[in-house]
């Protein structure tokens, strides 16, 4: 009978012990009804095979060595369902996060929003929503509105994909013109939205990592000025990054 063995995540070892492993299974490779399926980062191997022989050495070819296929597994996304709001979703049920407002709703369509924005892996997701998990439960329900909701939402990624970022958010050490460049949002655009930036995310960012004169500027010109329950002290990101430094009970 045919035997395969399936090896995952062989490019997140050590170097020196995922080669080691190429180079033990090779030769089984020509023994017949034996085939291995090897799972991987191509580039992250690749970069470990630099770091065990140089950076001189051709990382592809000596790969070509040990896979006969490559193949690359396609992301998920029919009828606008793709496998990383899939994940949400289940994740959120599976953390028992209960859809009881219209905020509880927009949370999860932040999320999805963000998760497909930012091209997140199922990791990612993972981590994202561990961490909002932590606001969630050591903050009182009332103080989660649908404002509070869409930055916590961003917060809990960048501090995923970017935590360099996420340090300067919670020591006040960023402004919005920096965040807008750094973390990629210049692309970020709801077609609902008609106020000023392209997107209530951003409006928000901009509202509490501006001045106070900018900040003035933004709620003079805000067509619905019910649209926001915005915080006047604009402490709401620092505030946000505190619930997931502390696990203290707000």
């Amino acid at each position: 009978k045919n035997l395969v063995f399936i090896i995952d995540e062989l490019d997140r070892c050590k170097p020196k012990f995922g080669l080691a492993i190429l180079e033990s299974i090779k030769h089984l490779f020509s023994v017949p009804h034996i085939t291995f399926v090897l799972v991987m980062n191509r580039t992250q191997l690749e970069e470990a095979v630099r770091c065990e022989y140089g950076s001189g050495v051709d990382a592809a070819r000596y790969l070509q060595k040990f896979v006969s296929i490559w193949a690359t597994l396609p992301k998920a996304n029919q009828q606008h369902i793709t496998s990383g709001n899939s994940y949400v979703c289940n994740c959120l049920k599976a953390m028992n996060f209960e859809v009881k407002t219209q905020a509880h709703r927009s949370a999860i369509e932040n999320f999805e929003e963000m998760v497909n924005y930012f091209d997140l892996s199922l990791r990612e997701i993972e981590k994202s929503l561990t961490n909002f998990a932590i606001i969630y439960n050591a903050t009182d329900e009332a103080n989660l509105n649908s404002d509070y909701l869409l930055l916590a939402t961003f917060i809990c990624i960048i501090k995923v994909i970017e935590p360099g970022i996420y340090q300067k958010l919670f020591h006040k050490k960023m402004d919005y013109e920096e965040l807008l460049n750094t973390a990629g949002l210049g692309k970020l655009n709801a077609r609902y939205w008609d106020e000023e930036e392209s997107h209530p995310l951003r409006w928000l960012l901009k509202y509490y990592l501006s001045s106070e004169d900018v900040a003035s500027e933004l709620i003079t010109s805000l067509k619905d000025k019910r649209m926001f329950r915005l915080s006047s002290n604009r402490e709401s990101l620092a505030n946000i990054c505190s619930w997931l430094e502390t696990f203290k009970r707000t």
